[in-house]
């Protein structure tokens, strides 16, 4: 009895995996992705390429600016640009002016 469900269970899992396996090819053909940009993905760490530079869907590399600050904390030499979320020390000051870093320091 155990080894009729078991051969059952097998036989479904085979099916399962051949109606598996058929959409992933539809879903490959349908993003026009080939056998060798996966064999990419499975290569060694080492010369391999983003799964988004094999696809074409990589963003372009973001440039760093170097951002000079406009603020610093007097007690502790701390400084913020004026981007983003403004830390705690500045955040409440009615007047920023006294964090101002003078112009050439």
């Amino acid at each position: 009895m155990a080894n009729q469900k078991i051969a059952r269970y097998e036989k479904e899992i085979g099916a399962l995996r051949q109606q598996m396996l058929a959409k992933f090819v539809q879903m490959m053909d349908a993003c026009k992705v080939t056998l060798q940009d996966l064999e990419t993905f499975t290569q060694p760490r080492r010369g391999r390429k983003a799964a988004s530079a094999v696809l074409g869907t990589a963003a372009p590399a973001k440039r760093k600016r170097n951002i000079v600050p406009k603020y610093r904390n007097p007690k502790t030499g701390e400084t913020w640009s004026g981007m983003g979320r403004a830390p705690v020390w500045i955040r409440d000051a009615k007047n920023r002016d006294r964090f101002l870093i003078p112009a050439g320091e």
